[in-house]
């Protein structure tokens, strides 16, 4: 009974550094996909349409 308590409780307040860690996973997702797109326009600029 308590354990649901508390995860209900996390869920509502995070901890910061599980707020700092899932930022740092977003930001490094975002950072990927635009690189990803970066090099996907180069390929296809570089190659015409494939």
């Amino acid at each position: 009974m308590r354990a649901r308590l508390v995860n209900a409780w996390r869920r509502l307040f995070p901890h910061p550094v599980a707020i700092a860690r899932r930022d740092r996973e977003r930001a490094a997702t975002e950072g990927r996909i635009k690189r990803d797109r970066a090099i996907r326009r180069a390929a296809l600029q570089k190659f015409g349409k494939i």
